[in-house]
């Protein structure tokens, strides 16, 4: 039986719909198919070198790639938390914190990943460490909480806010900056024993910060919000940015050159410390949550349903490493065990040809949301949307036809029994049948 869909404004990206996506993120006998490499929203991204890197996200999502994110393999966290923000040292040793105060640390590049006790339940935002030893967290409520032995015990730090706290960065073991909302900004430098607040200049939420060096330091939020400091940490500039949309992540490669991302697929990049920031196009509008380059010509981004952009000239162009559709897919049938047919959300018709491996369009020719599909045959099918479109294809779906079916009522659901019988169901009792593969369609009482 079809239910109604989900509103638009909320993008299924499994069809699966009878497995939750924790199941789907965790349990090795399900794979991602659309998209890929999976689907699950990523909040942040770190690479090493050119080569090696890691990204995190929801339901305990932890990608690692080894060829520059051409391809991506999901490692085991023991988790279904929403993991918020990843760091490594070096190639084997690395942090990730999230929800519920989920900390998990690996010492082996990420082949297992093990739980350590937070002791707070409160969302951790952000986690960075100075080196092996010295690592700080900062969370909601202005949860602090920081390790002086590699993690073996954490110590909650004394905060002096109960705003929450998104991003956190240390120089040294002594000096670092912590941000928040409400334009909170504060600065330790005797290793988060004591804080200083220090003036931002705004009330906008800040939602990462991130310094070159001593002196150049950069922080942005809600709002399109960019500040700058330059005299370590004790006063905050506003920097011009491009749009007012917000911006999730910052990252600086020298004094002049670094970039900023944020909602609706914002990417900004600046040459000159910041004093002006010039718009580059993603191609993509879904929220990107998190950027990181090596040098000042390759970078990664990441984002909203597994969202994986690259760039090896600057940010001048980016390249999705991410495939397939995210839009909700409501319904799914194969007539064999490799040939078959996904539908969904404006008009999205997908075939696979090989078992699901690779995913094509196919064009219906309408931005109708798609609830159910059945194809009698490898050739022969129907499509049906939520408020009347029907459609039909003689060819596997190479194209597909509008056929009139006389109801505006919402549909809820129909079969066909052979090529030419079948009946529709919807609100307000509605029971249509045709018996002439769906040229016409009578009411039934």
């Amino acid at each position: 039986m079809q239910t109604r869909p989900f509103s638009l404004s909320i993008l299924l990206f499994v069809f699966l719909s009878c497995f939750s996506l924790s199941v789907i993120g965790q349990d090795p006998d399900w794979k991602w198919q659309n998209p890929l490499p999976q689907g699950n929203t990523l909040r942040d991204v770190q690479f090493l070198d050119a080569q090696t890197g890691w990204a995190v996200g929801d339901y305990g999502t932890i990608l690692k790639t080894i060829d520059g994110g051409s391809t991506w393999t999901r490692q085991n966290s023991g988790t279904t938390q929403l993991l918020k923000s990843i760091h490594f040292n070096d190639s084997q040793t690395g942090w990730v914190v999230g929800y519920s105060g989920t900390i998990l640390k690996t010492s082996d590049g990420g082949i297992s990943w093990i739980s350590h006790s937070s002791g707070t339940t409160l969302i951790l935002n952000s986690v960075y460490f100075v080196d092996t030893q010295n690592g700080f967290i900062v969370g909601k409520a202005g949860k602090m909480i920081k390790t002086t032995n590699g993690g073996s015990s954490w110590i909650n730090q004394n905060s002096i806010t109960a705003y929450d706290l998104n991003s956190v960065y240390f120089h040294d073991a002594q000096n670092g900056c912590v941000v928040g909302i409400s334009g909170k900004i504060m600065k330790t430098s005797n290793g988060g024993n004591n804080w200083i607040t220090l003036t931002s200049g705004t009330l906008n939420e800040l939602r990462s910060v991130y310094y070159y060096d001593y002196q150049n330091g950069w922080a942005v939020g809600a709002s399109g919000t960019i500040l700058k400091n330059d005299n370590i940490g004790n006063t905050w500039t506003n920097q011009n940015g491009v749009n007012s949309y917000g911006l999730n992540s910052v990252h600086f490669k020298d004094a002049q050159t670094g970039w900023a991302v944020g909602d609706r697929g914002n990417i900004l990049k600046t040459s000159n410390g910041g004093s002006s920031w010039i718009h580059q196009s993603s191609g993509t509008t879904n929220s990107i949550s998190s950027v990181h380059f090596i040098n000042t010509q390759i970078g990664w981004a990441v984002g909203e349903y597994g969202l994986i952009l690259k760039t090896i000239d600057g940010g001048s162009t980016w390249t999705s490493l991410s495939t397939g559709k995210s839009n909700w897919l409501s319904s799914v049938q194969f007539v064999d065990n490799q040939t078959g047919w996904a539908v969904g959300g404006l008009g999205v018709i997908l075939k696979t040809t090989n078992g699901g491996i690779a995913w094509t369009s196919q064009s219906s020719g309408t931005i109708h949301d798609f609830i159910s599909i059945q194809m009698i045959d490898s050739q022969t099918g129907w499509v049906l949307s939520d408020y009347g479109t029907f459609l039909k294809t003689s060819n596997g779906g190479n194209s597909w036809n509008i056929q009139s079916i006389g109801s505006t009522n919402f549909l809820a659901s129909f079969h066909f029994s052979d090529a030419l019988t079948g009946w529709v169901v919807g609100d307000s009792g509605t029971i249509l049948k045709t018996s002439n593969s769906g040229t016409t369609w009578q009411i039934q009482s």
